[in-house]
């Protein structure tokens, strides 16, 4: 069984009510993980490289009148078992992506969620060709675009690197503030061990 997050079950309620996708949020039928996993593994990697992640929601089927929610029967949900999942997608990512799978209920239909995290400090490279994939590149969501390529452009990879830039910056600041603490409370320990003294 998956582990169910509030939080994101508000999201993927969200965007079945826009039934719509985007950048962060793709639709998928429900097929079983050897059909879905060269799409996911492609998928994940470049959700991996956009601010706030993203979410593969399977059980959504493109018909010509508009999406459909068909959930998942349990004959599908058996096929997806979380470490195999996270282990195809580590196999060409790297640094690894951080992903976990979670049921959402919404009405009568159970969607699997694959929830994607954004990168923690370097993009994510694929340093493992096949399965249609290149060993080099960068995927990436274009913006507000539901379809994962590569980079194509500078301005794309500008983007992502102001993102490592600015996660950068945030690691650097809590270390500075995390150590100016330390030194701080270090001074106040000598100085009352002085007073002690006296």
């Amino acid at each position: 069984s998956f582990p169910g997050q509030s939080q994101l079950r508000d999201r993927v309620v969200a965007a079945l009510d826009r039934g719509m996708e985007d950048s962060s949020t793709e639709f998928k039928s429900a097929q079983t993980w050897e059909v879905l996993k060269k799409h996911i593994v492609r998928t994940a990697m470049a959700m991996a490289n956009l601010r706030d992640g993203g979410d593969i929601i399977i059980g959504v089927a493109g018909e010509p009148s508009g999406w459909q929610i068909t959930g998942v029967s349990e004959d599908v949900l058996k096929t997806y078992d979380p470490d195999d999942v996270l282990d195809a997608v580590n196999r060409h990512a790297s640094p690894p992506v951080n992903l976990e799978l979670v049921l959402v209920q919404h009405r009568e239909a159970k969607l699997l969620v694959i929830a994607v995290q954004e990168f923690r400090e370097l993009p994510v490279v694929c340093q493992r060709a096949g399965d249609g994939l290149d060993a080099g590149s960068v995927y990436i969501r274009p913006d507000k675009k539901p379809e994962t390529r590569r980079i194509q452009n500078a301005e794309e990879m500008r983007n992502l690197l102001v993102l490592a830039i600015e996660k950068g910056i945030q690691r650097f600041h809590r270390t500075v503030t995390r150590l100016g603490y330390e030194s701080q409370d270090a001074d106040s320990k000598r100085f009352d061990d002085e007073l002690e003294g006296l």
